[in-house]
């Protein structure tokens, strides 16, 4: 994903192996951090999105068979071809103490890296208060998971649309204001463009994420 937020950029899976081809390892340990993005008020996350890719050796796991297991309850956690976990562990299976199965041999690195998008549904038009609002939703996140060590987490400056190619943000007065690139997608920074009512984008993004 684009630079995006990494709030753990490489967290180590280790555990030992259950089985010839198959190690367990709880899923607080696997989705670090979840359980304090679940603790924040929904309405104070409602724009926010958390999504997790898991790595292999250094690539995302493309073909990777893993189960989400809650006593005798073993479901497949879905897994994109980036990488991407498609259906997270709730609220309730991470205080149940919900464990990670994966089948692979024991000598296979796996790693998890977590990143925090938007979830502004992706649209050649967006409203460009819910891009501030989104921004300052991921600052608080980051602010409460990070404590004490608060003042050295990143900070979110812009929202960027994945995939659309360019875009202008469209101001109050109707006159329109260019949206400059960051690793190839235009990005839109409420701090550097005052007063924008719109974004209107070439063609409609695959993603809206934060820098």
């Amino acid at each position: 994903m684009r630079r995006s937020l990494i709030l753990v950029a490489l967290a180590a899976l280790s555990a030992p192996v259950a089985a010839a081809q198959e190690r367990v390892i709880d899923a607080d340990k696997v989705f670090a951090l979840l359980d304090k993005f679940y603790a924040i008020p929904a309405v104070d996350r409602s724009l926010l999105a958390v999504r997790y890719t898991i790595v292999r050796d250094g690539k995302p796991a493309v073909g990777l068979h893993a189960f989400l297991v809650l006593g005798a309850k073993r479901t497949p956690i879905l897994v994109s071809p980036e990488g991407k976990v498609l259906r997270l562990p709730t609220a309730a299976e991470l205080a149940a103490h919900a464990q990670v199965a994966i089948d692979a041999p024991p000598a296979v690195k796996f790693s998890t890296r977590l990143s925090i998008d938007t979830d502004i549904a992706p649209a050649p038009e967006v409203n460009a208060a819910l891009c501030a609002q989104a921004i300052g939703q991921a600052n608080a996140a980051v602010r409460r998971a990070a404590g004490v060590m608060a003042m050295l987490a990143p900070k979110v400056k812009a929202v960027t649309f994945v995939g659309a190619g360019s875009g202008v943000a469209v101001l109050t007065d109707g006159t329109s204001q260019p949206l400059p690139l960051i690793n190839g997608a235009p990005a839109y920074d409420p701090d550097a463009i005052k007063a924008a009512r719109t974004i209107r984008l070439a063609r409609t993004p695959s993603l809206i994420s934060l820098e």
